[in-house]
């Protein structure tokens, strides 16, 4: 009997003490649904997201909370922390239709577009129809942007975003070579390409086969002006004109997932043509001393050649892409047949949204190439904000030879004869509407070029001239730096 009643007392006190606990832990609970929906009720969203976060921290998790630090996040425009925050609502309340909405649009404005559809496609009935009813909010919230669209309204279009671009090098680099040119009397002759002035075009349309399939197709046209500095012996130098036109074929699909995966396909075709004076020694003239000299007096004859030379290059890439968080991540590897070679480089990008949108972003970019001849790593960061509303700034900067590189999901590869050390932009763009933008970017590349000159080698009998002697030369090939500066204007109009 006395048993029984110790354990009846047992029982008595630890069922009081559970219901203190529960008690005081809703108690606690109640504290922070408070608290939250007084700060929610003031405006004041960084009270609201730092009291959640405590509550959430200590367990206290439930769906007003998240509902109030989603439309915190949401007003504060960090749209990736919004669209968590309302998924984690949804999972209280699968049903309900705030949090359904207000995900939709989140993930809309926060880059995730596959993302929202796909979650639309889910909803059920009066999920849907909160959606299309634009002019119905649920809520007091005003969206970021103004032209999302529900899914149902998204049609395929043929073409719904238009970009030119065009852009001029007003580098002037005629002299640069004739200063480098050895002019000593054991130098024969010099000689070395330099690109002078650059002038391009390029045209990007883009459309959607679906929600979930885009498609782009560029074209550009580029046309160096250059110069091929020949030097004789202790003479100064004369230019001839070199000139190099590539015209450029662009093609890409995207192919996007309702997870945040997306996978982009491109291929790119450059056929070029390239005109300039090829100068070389084609004979050489002896003549005997009468005097007891040993060494042969000679007279080098020069022929100037004109060479137009036609190739072509291509380059595939393939890229896999995941938007999730405050991050974005990218993979990419591409595979090229370029200058008789066949490089290709595999490499990797991390994107930071701080506010959880692309108003504040950094991107690092690291890959690696390989080609016949080299092995090389090459680095890039890019960052970039929203000044205004309309105003935004991007710059970059890339860290390596870029030469036979191609930029992954881009129509850019460089091609081109020199090496390129570094490149650095600075874009502005201003949105004069939701719908047309123009900018203005400066871009500076650090170039190393080459040029070959005949150097003194030794003296060597002459078979024609038993006991004579004549001079012989060999190849040199030596390195210059030179920057080139672009101003590039452009034009984006989304339909």
């Amino acid at each position: 009997m006395k048993r029984h009643f110790r354990q009846y007392i047992l029982f008595v006190f630890f069922s009081f003490l559970l219901l203190s606990v529960v008690a005081q832990s809703e108690k606690e609970k109640s504290i922070y649904d408070s608290l939250t929906y007084y700060y929610y009720e003031k405006a004041n969203w960084d009270s609201v997201i730092d009291i959640g976060k405590e509550s959430i921290y200590k367990g206290y998790d439930f769906y007003y909370l998240r509902m109030r630090m989603g439309l915190a996040y949401d007003y504060q425009g960090n749209f990736r922390l919004a669209e968590k925050h309302y998924t984690k609502a949804l999972e209280f309340e699968p049903s309900d239709v705030n949090a359904a909405y207000y995900k939709y649009f989140a993930a809309i404005n926060g880059g995730r577009r596959s993302v929202a559809y796909k979650a639309y496609e889910n909803y059920n009935t009066a999920q849907m129809s909160s959606i299309t009813k634009l002019d119905k909010l649920p809520l007091d919230y005003k969206l970021k942007g103004g032209n999302t669209k529900a899914l149902n309204n998204i049609e395929t279009k043929t073409i719904e975003q238009i970009y030119f671009e065009y852009g001029y090098s007003f580098t002037g680099n005629e002299n640069k070579l004739s200063g480098l040119f050895p002019r000593y009397k054991n130098v024969l002759y010099s000689e070395g390409l330099v690109r002078n002035t650059q002038n391009y075009f390029h045209l990007s349309l883009k459309g959607n086969l679906s929600p979930y399939i885009r498609w782009q197709i560029a074209f550009s046209d580029n046309n160096i002006d250059g110069f091929y500095l020949i030097q004789p012996q202790n003479t100064n130098y004369y230019t001839k004109t070199a000139l190099l036109n590539q015209v450029e074929i662009y093609g890409k699909l995207n192919f996007y997932s309702g997870s945040g995966w997306n996978i982009n396909i491109s291929a790119q075709y450059m056929n070029y043509h390239q005109q300039y004076t090829d100068i070389f020694t084609d004979s050489i003239s002896y003549e005997v001393p009468s005097n007891e000299d040993t060494v042969l007096l000679e007279t080098r004859h020069y022929s100037e050649q004109k060479i137009n030379y036609k190739d072509e290059d291509i380059v595939f890439t393939i890229s896999l892409n995941k938007k999730v968080g405050l991050i974005d991540f990218s993979a990419f590897g591409s595979y090229a047949s370029i200058a008789n070679q066949n490089p290709f480089q595999l490499g990797a990008a991390l994107t930071i949204l701080p506010s959880g949108n692309y108003s504040l972003y950094l991107t690092n970019r690291l890959f690696y190439y390989h080609d016949d001849f080299s092995d090389r790593i090459i680095y890039k960061v890019i960052a970039g904000a929203a000044i205004t509303k309309k105003i935004k700034f991007e710059g970059a900067a890339t860290f390596g030879n870029l030469q036979f590189t191609n930029e992954p999901d881009a129509p850019v590869v460089y091609n081109w004869s020199e090496k390129t050390s570094f490149k650095g932009d600075l874009m502005l763009s201003y949105h004069i509407n939701s719908k047309i933008s123009l900018s203005i970017r400066y871009q500076i590349t650090q170039k190393i070029g080459s040029y070959h000159y005949q150097e003194y080698d030794q003296l060597k009998p002459s078979t024609e001239y038993p006991g004579y002697y004549y001079v012989s030369y060999r190849d040199q090939d030596d390195e210059f730096k030179f920057n080139q500066h672009f101003i590039i204007l452009g034009l984006n109009w989304v339909f």
